[in-house]
């Protein structure tokens, strides 16, 4: 979509008279490098990395992937009355 666009223009007539009180030309020629689609490449990885990983931080830390130990721990540490 992006190396069609390039080559022909993306029409903003709709806007011409927006556009052109910023000296903005109404046909636009999208350029994309590798070196962008790397760096967002790299950004989506990030974000869903920690996007999985606080999830599972907090899981650890409430313990909650072991309710069947707490029970067994919460039977050890009470005092007999």
């Amino acid at each position: 979509m992006l190396k069609v666009l390039s080559i022909t223009g993306l029409s903003l007539a709709g806007m011409a008279e927006g556009l052109g009180a910023y000296g903005v030309d109404t046909l636009l020629y999208p350029r994309v490098s590798i070196t962008e689609y790397q760096m967002i490449i790299v950004a989506i990885f990030v974000a869903s990395l920690i996007a999985a990983l606080y999830p599972a931080r907090q899981i650890l830390k409430h313990r909650l992937w072991m309710p069947w130990r707490r029970k067994a721990n919460d039977h050890q540490t009470r005092k007999p009355n």
